[in-house]
């Protein structure tokens, strides 16, 4: 009986490490088509604005953030502003609600400033009231960016299906992994940016317009213990007892999606 139990719990063991879902990720390198506008790849400026891109997270982000370079305000028209992938447009403006909430208890204050389901920041303070408030409004089609000052405009994911090539296993092991490479014809995914702005709070005003265009150059698919890796942040010398993923393959002109080894068990 005694060599009953260890087996038992091998067996356990190896169930429950069979039963957990393993993720893999697809990654997406983009190029920009060149502009008189660009700075970089993700940056681009004109005598009044600097435009700066981050496409880096799941499924691809659209938002960006706008500095105004100048000494007075400049309005962004987000019922003008799309961001356009293989040739569908969305226009930013949604008619959203933004959510401003406040509360305290236990000691903690926690402020949350939410924009249809993305919490913008948080910020937290020593505190003994118990209380708690929210501010519900609609988003604003003319946001302004006071002078010398930046906002960020937030938008919607890029894509959400997977690329699927009989070059590119879907499940790789490392020894496994392969790049699909395109050139700006043959590219499967390409998105532009289209943001109109003026001088004045005025629907009719004179606009402007920056335009900034992507295609997607590289896709590979990598399994989890090649795309990220973890690691203990040191701050003043301390090291953190809690580990934080780092991402192998972060530029701020990539973007992933995630996924899971389900019951499909189509290697391509």
């Amino acid at each position: 009986m005694k060599y009953i139990a260890p087996f038992l719990f091998a067996l356990v063991l190896l169930m429950s490490s069979c039963s957990m879902t393993e993720s893999y990720y697809q990654l997406y390198k983009t190029e920009s088509v060149a502009s008189g506008n660009d700075s970089t790849t993700t940056i681009q400026e004109t005598d009044d604005m600097r435009v700066t891109y981050d496409l880096w997270t799941n499924e691809g982000s659209s938002s960006f953030v706008v500095y105004n370079k100048t000494d007075r305000n400049l309005y962004v028209d987000l019922s003008n502003t799309h961001i356009i992938v293989n040739g569908f447009a969305t226009t930013y403006f949604q008619n959203r609600s933004v959510t401003t909430s406040y509360s305290s208890s236990y000691g903690t204050k926690s402020a949350n400033y939410a924009f249809t389901g993305y919490v913008a920041s948080t910020e937290t303070a020593a505190s003994s009231d118990t209380y708690g408030s929210s501010i519900l409004y609609n988003e604003q089609e003319l946001i302004c960016i006071p002078a010398n000052s930046a906002k960020r405009i937030y938008g919607f994911a890029l894509i959400s299906s997977l690329y699927r090539d009989c070059d590119l296993l879907r499940y790789p092991s490392r020894k496994r992994i392969k790049t699909k490479s395109f050139n700006l014809d043959s590219s499967p995914i390409k998105f532009r940016f289209v943001i109109p702005y003026g001088f004045n709070k005025d629907k009719n005003m004179t606009l402007s317009k920056i335009e900034k265009e992507y295609w997607v150059s590289e896709i590979t698919n990598y399994p989890s213990n090649e795309f990220y890796d973890h690691v203990y942040p040191v701050y003043c010398g301390e090291r953190s007892n809690s580990s934080r993923r780092k991402y192998l393959h972060k530029e701020v002109d990539r973007f992933y999606i995630r996924y899971t080894k389900g019951s499909v068990d189509l290697r391509h």
